[in-house]
């Protein structure tokens, strides 16, 4: 860790505050007490002090950040200790996935699922998980001087832009690779989404136009092969599903009929409103497609 996070301080940072009133995700009633993530290997020895001074500044900042959104003091002390207990004895391989929080961005990363894993048995709301994803993203750019911290932490002439390091050629050859798969992934949503498809990326778009510029930059960043993260289904799925509120989706027949039949009364009895409101069409149409039997 560096030894310059006292140049940090609390509100720097502005993690993701996701649009929608999302219930918390209840997990499944099968899976009994707390399981411990992080008994795969013995405990190591006590951080070193110099560490222990840094996480605890970054654990300030943090609790800071959270507070100021509205979470509960329960929870960020929760989400502390978790990220603490992982320094003295992390996760060496990828767990089970048990959660159903949208963390396509985390997919891989093997302490984040962990983490979210236990966060399913505390009920955390997918608004927080979200937060503590981006609040993460923007901790890992500050230290190593990359996104909107560029300069500050690298030593010597850099771009934030990968792009601005290859030759015209291979620049010319990146250009290509992504309109293949920018091609690529208009043929999977169009595939998956069907005559839905023109509503559900007006509903992407909408949302992306929500985004701040620091988040956009995120999602716009480079993933494996040169392909932006934005010219990915992962991504633009991804902007569907937290535009929609797939994470609120009730799971049982009798809720999903009552909210069905709550967006065929306004369609009847508030018609300008609704033709006005494309994510609440494309979460009926979402809703429709559960309740015959599709995902």
């Amino acid at each position: 860790m560096s030894n310059e996070l006292d140049l940090y301080s609390g509100g720097d940072l502005a993690p993701y505050q996701p649009g929608g009133d999302l219930a918390p995700l209840s997990p499944a009633d099968s899976w009994g007490v707390e399981p411990d993530y992080l008994s795969e290997r013995p405990t190591s020895q006590p951080l070193p002090q110099q560490v222990e001074a840094n996480v605890a500044a970054i654990a300030t900042v943090f609790e800071h950040d959270m507070a100021s959104l509205g979470f509960v003091q329960r929870d960020i002390d929760k989400c502390i200790n978790f990220f603490k207990s992982m320094l003295v004895n992390p996760p060496t391989r990828m767990p089970q996935i048990r959660h159903k929080y949208q963390t396509w961005q985390f997919s891989h990363d093997i302490q984040f699922q962990a983490f979210c894993n236990y966060a399913a048995t505390q009920k955390f709301p997918p608004e927080l998980i979200q937060s503590v994803a981006y609040w993460l993203q923007q901790l890992e750019d500050y230290q190593h001087g990359t996104g909107r911290f560029a300069g500050q932490q690298v030593q010597g002439p850099t771009s934030a832009d990968p792009l601005d390091s290859l030759s015209d050629s291979d620049y010319e050859r990146v250009v290509q690779i992504n309109a293949q798969a920018a091609a690529r992934t208009d043929g999977i949503l169009r595939d998956k989404w069907g005559t839905s498809y023109a509503g559900n990326m007006r509903v992407v778009q909408e949302h992306w136009n929500k985004l701040s510029t620091a988040e956009q930059q995120h999602l716009e960043q480079m993933t494996t092969g040169w392909v932006k993260g934005t010219n990915t289904p992962e991504v633009l799925l991804g902007l569907y599903s937290q535009a929609i509120g797939e994470g609120s989706i009730p799971r049982d027949s009798v809720a999903i009929a009552r909210e069905i039949a709550s967006y065929e009364n306004m369609m009847r009895n508030d018609r300008k409103n609704w033709m006005k409101s494309d994510d609440l069409q494309a979460r009926y149409r979402h809703l429709l497609t559960i309740r015959n039997g599709g995902r």
